[in-house]
């Protein structure tokens, strides 16, 4: 994968936008960091400690299933999904939360 920012950390929330952190919240799933600092999808863990959700339960059954719904609508065209595909992996620099802006 070719890296367009040359090995310098990516502010994701200048791509990843509050609105697209609120619609991938409410489909379950979050871009977070890993334990090395890149971007990841994961399963929003625990939907209850967001308020503005109307569920409490996680809607996948891991981090796998999160990412495999995220890269079926990916390839059904759907922009967001494509953001969120695109931004798995680049180094970060902010922490990204599972809660609204």
């Amino acid at each position: 994968m070719s890296d367009p920012w040359n090995g310098h950390a990516v502010e994701p929330f200048n791509i990843w936008s509050t609105h697209q952190n609120r619609v991938s919240m409410q489909e379950g799933w979050i871009l977070t960091n890993d334990s090395s600092g890149r971007v990841t999808i994961a399963r929003l863990d625990d939907p209850a400690s967001v308020p503005e959700l109307n569920y409490t339960e996680p809607k996948f059954k891991d981090d796998q299933e999160a990412y495999e719904f995220v890269g079926k609508l990916c390839k059904m065209g759907s922009h967001l999904h494509f953001v969120a595909i695109w931004l798995q992996g680049y180094k970060t620099n902010d922490i990204l939360e599972c809660s609204p802006r």
